[in-house]
């Protein structure tokens, strides 16, 4: 791999690993489904190796994309919370899901150790604020 592509294959494989997460599989996962060990999809994500074209066509397969969108190095939407062909029942839960995420970050913040977590949950679930 030239040095002067450097930036595009890192490109490459972050458009990658955005279509792995919107099909929502493991490296692994995707390694199997690809006929091909899970450290070349890590090598791949990292911008570290080339690929065939054989395997670009495989993956447009998995992902059901054309190879043009592999190499749309233009950002993309949040693949969590903000993916373009998820139905609304699926987008309303993933965004219900980041709340709770939320919540539960600020329930936890400064908790010592799980009992401390769990009482403040507690409290919660039974309306009264914590201390």
């Amino acid at each position: 791999m030239k040095k002067q592509y450097r930036d595009q294959y890192r490109k490459f494989g972050l458009n990658v690993v955005y279509y792995r997460k919107a099909l929502r599989v493991t490296q692994l996962q995707l390694a199997e489904m690809l006929d091909i060990e899970r450290s070349h999809i890590s090598a791949i994500e990292l911008g570290n190796v080339g690929v065939s074209m054989d395997l670009i066509f495989k993956m447009c397969e998995v992902f059901k994309i054309k190879p043009r969108e592999l190499f749309d190095f233009t950002p993309k939407p949040d693949v969590f919370f903000d993916r373009p062909e998820t139905e609304r029942r699926e987008m309303a839960a993933d965004k219900q899901l980041g709340t709770i995420i939320e919540m539960i970050s600020m329930i936890l913040d400064g908790c010592k150790d799980l009992d401390e977590a769990k009482y403040k949950v507690e409290r919660l679930s039974k309306g009264l604020k914590t201390p």
